[in-house]
Order: structure tokens, then C-alpha cells, then sequence
């Protein structure tokens, strides 16, 4: 549907108040989440400086060596510090994407947690608003689908998308370095999924920008707009779990509300990029997603409900796993873009795991 200033607002209000409403949720501030959260924040400091002491050794002596051989030889080693600075910001990033990555890990084998979450969310909606005005609650009603999960499943198709996007990323890489062509692929490629994923609109004035500024700010730009759109698609997992969309009727359902989606995403976004905290802002994050699909959907008929379960007993939900998004990835590449270490070359690669600190790297189809 074409964007507008109203779908806009109205998503940027739905994401203020889903969050206001997640931190007065009394059913999230039971003991059951606060304990949860507790550890994984407990968890997060231990393994950050766990793996920095290991990580910095290995760097230190590679250091050690490089000042060495300057010493011994005569060379200038202001190239290699440099490379090491880089090196050194790229590994720190990546550490403290590690406790919401282990989380959304936690979420494949046992995804109960988040969809109690959830669904309390939209339980306490349900009081506050939906009684109250006459509307039929959500709650209830998307709990007649059978809650099941397919873990070997899910895991073979996350194998499959990520080695699509691997692919895709390496040919995207590689026609950077062709003469003539090269500065223009990197405005192209993002023109092209932003268009497939987030409209024409916001594709044409990324690819725009993409061009007119350095590669470096441009690739920034893409990896933010995908990692809000893979935020967005975590946070409403419970529901699209429960419905069982597949990955076209996912792709359908963004598209018919991508301007309020959008601007919901590019305010809870920056909820799980608080260094340690990324866990409790994405919890704080998939309650407020409740709030945003209440007031976007309508709740499920019970005749919706009936047809989706037999299909799926039948084993006739027609999956099509094809990922409508291909995806960029560049940590740390607009660094040394602007450190002058490149050429207009974007790299790219997996775009596959969370990082709170630089962007998004999962989707799930």
C-alpha cells in the first residue's frame, strides 16, 4: 500500500505507547520474567569479557610481532595499527551482539518463552483497551491455534536462507571490483531490496542516497533499514508462528502495512542496541510488538482458526521458503571507507545474526 505521513505517525504512536504499555504490564513484572532476563544479563557481562580476555590475546601477540618486525626492519607499521584498530571494533561489535544472539538461539529450541510474553501482552491489551471499547479480544482468540513447533524444521530452513544470502552477498561483492559497473552495484542492490522488502518509495530515495553519498554512509543506511525490517520480523514470530503463515503470506502482510510497520520498527530498534541491556529492550520490544499487531490486524474468526488447524493436521500449509529479502551485510566497512582504505568496493557477506551494536543479521522467513 502507498506510504503516508498518517501511516507514519500512527506507527511511531503504536510503538510509544506498545512500550509504555509492555513496562506496566504487571503480568511481565512476575517473578517467571524477571529471573529470566535477570540471567541473561548475568550471562552477558560474563561472556563479553570472557571472550575479549581470549580474543585480545591472540591480537596482542600478532601486535607484538608486527611492532617487532617494524623495529627490526625500518618499515612503517602505521598501516598494520590501523588494520588492528579496525579489526579490534569489528570483533567488539560482534561480542556484544553475543547475549541476544544466544537468546534468539534460545528461542529455536524453546520458543515458549517469548510467545508467553507475547501472549500476556495481549492478554493485558485486552483488559486495558478491547473490554473496555467493545472489541473482541486478541488474546483468545489467537490462542486457538494449536501451539506447535517444528524444530528440526525451522532449522533446516534458516540453513537454507542463510546460504542464499551468502551467495548472494559474494556476487553482490564481487561485481563491486568490475570496472565501470562496480559504484554503481552496491545503490542498485539496495535499491532493489528495499523496493522487494520495504516499497518503491523508500527503495528509490535509498538507492538515490546510496549513490550520492560515500559508500561507507550508504551501506550503513541499508544495513539499519534491514535490520529494523528483521527486528520487526522476530517480534511478531509468535505471531506468525501461531497463524502459520508462510514466508509469501509474511512477505504479503508487511507490504499491506509497511509504512505503520516501519515506522514502529525505527523506534523500538534502538530498544536492543543498549550495550548488555539488548536482552531486556527486545523482551521490553516483543511486548510493545503485541500492542502493534492489535491495533494493525483484526483478531483471527473462529472459522480462520478451524480451516489454518485442519490444514495443518493434513500437513497442507504449502510452505514456500523462498526469502523475499535478499540481504546485505558490511560490519565495519564504512570504517574504512572513511578511513580512506577503500574505493567505492562495498564487502559484503552473511547478513545473518543479530548485532545490537552495529545491525541486524537474522531473518527468519
Amino acid at each position: 500500500m502507498p506510504w503516508s505521513v498518517e501511516g507514519l505517525g500512527k506507527g511511531v504512536a503504536l510503538a510509544i505507547k506498545g512500550v509504555i504499555m509492555a513496562i506496566s504490564n504487571p503480568e511481565i513484572q512476575k517473578a517467571k520474567f524477571h529471573r529470566t532476563f535477570f540471567y541473561l544479563i548475568i550471562t552477558s557481562f560474563v561472556v563479553y569479557w570472557i571472550s575479549s580476555f581470549a580474543l585480545s590475546i591472540p591480537l596482542g601477540i600478532l601486535r607484538l610481532l608486527v611492532h617487532l618486525f617494524a623495529f627490526l626492519f625500518g618499515f612503517d607499521n602505521a598501516v598494520p595499527n590501523a588494520f588492528f584498530l579496525s579489526v579490534s571494533g569489528v570483533i567488539r561489535d560482534a561480542l556484544m551482539s553475543v547475549p541476544l544472539v544466544g537468546m534468539l538461539f534460545v528461542t529455536y529450541l524453546y520458543p515458549r518463552l517469548l510467545d508467553d510474553l507475547f501472549m500476556d501482552s495481549l492478554r493485558y491489551i485486552d483488559v486495558q483497551e478491547a473490554m473496555q471499547e467493545g472489541r473482541r479480544p486478541y488474546a483468545s482468540a489467537l490462542a486457538e491455534y494449536e501451539f506447535k513447533v517444528d524444530y528440526w524444521g525451522n532449522i533446516v530452513q534458516y540453513l537454507k536462507r542463510t546460504y542464499k544470502r551468502f551467495k548472494l552477498s559474494i556476487l553482490v561483492y564481487a561485481l563491486t571490483f568490475v570496472p565501470l559497473i562496480g559504484r554503481f552495484v552496491v545503490p542498485l542492490a539496495g535499491a532493489y531490496t528495499v523496493i522487494k522488502s520495504l516499497g518503491l518509495s523508500l527503495g528509490v530515495a535509498v538507492g538515490v542516497t546510496s549513490y550520492i553519498l560515500p559508500p561507507g554512509y550508504g551501506i550503513q543506511i541499508l544495513s539499519t533499514l534491514f535490520a529494523m525490517r528483521a527486528l520487526t520480523r522476530e517480534l511478531l514470530e509468535p505471531y506468525f508462528a501461531r497463524t502459520r503463515l508462510n514466508t509469501r503470506e509474511r512477505a504479503r502482510w508487511f507490504r499491506e502495512r509497511e509504512d505503520v510497520v516501519f515506522a514502529f520498527s525505527a523506534v523500538v530498534f534502538w530498544l536492543v542496541r543498549i550495550p548488555f541491556l539488548s536482552v531486556l529492550g527486545f523482551g521490553v520490544a516483543q511486548a510493545a510488538a503485541a500492542y502493534l499487531l492489535v491495533h494493525v490486524t483484526e483478531p483471527p474468526t473462529k472459522k480462520e482458526v478451524d480451516e489454518k488447524n485442519k490444514r495443518v493436521k493434513k500437513g497442507d500449509e504449502n510452505e514456500d521458503e523462498n526469502e523475499d529479502i535478499p540481504t546485505l551485510d558490511v560490519r565495519g566497512q564504512a570504517q574504512a571507507h572513511n578511513q580512506g582504505q577503500g574505493h567505492g568496493h562495498g564487502q559484503f557477506g552473511q547478513f545473518a545474526q543479530f548485532a545490537p551494536q552495529a545491525q541486524f543479521r537474522m531473518y527468519r522467513g
